[in-house]
């Protein structure tokens, strides 16, 4: 049989092991917390750095865009000068130059429109 002491060191023992037990398991948890936040963060990080990139990219899309529609634009200058050349001389105008004409037209038109949707776009 026991005595009281042992009986009571007993109780503490078992009691301060619960206690261990339970800050253990606390502590393991946390831990997996810890390694969930830093994996969350992380992954953050290749976000954000991929979304810079996406942001240059559109930068030099928009710009590549207006250049386009510039050239575009030459192209319809240039095709009506010679149509006024053509004209003065009594001349008609090359079928081929109306088709570039029409042609750069039309492209003016979709780059306009995919740059004014690309400018649009936030971050």
């Amino acid at each position: 049989m026991k005595t009281t002491k042992e009986l009571i060191i007993a109780d503490i023992t078992a009691k301060v092991e619960a206690k261990l037990a339970n800050q253990k398991v606390e502590l393991a948890s946390l831990q997996g917390v810890i390694k969930l936040d830093d994996a969350a963060f992380k992954l953050k990080d290749k976000s954000l750095a991929v979304t810079q990139k996406v942001k240059e990219s559109l930068s030099i899309a928009i710009s590549n865009l207006g250049q386009t529609v510039s050239a575009f634009e030459k192209v319809i200058a240039e095709v009506n000068a010679l149509e006024k050349s053509a004209k003065d001389l009594g001349i008609a105008l090359p079928n081929d130059a109306r088709i570039s004409r029409d042609s750069a037209s039309r492209e003016i038109s979709q780059n306009n429109d995919l740059k004014n949707k690309l400018s649009s776009l936030k971050f």
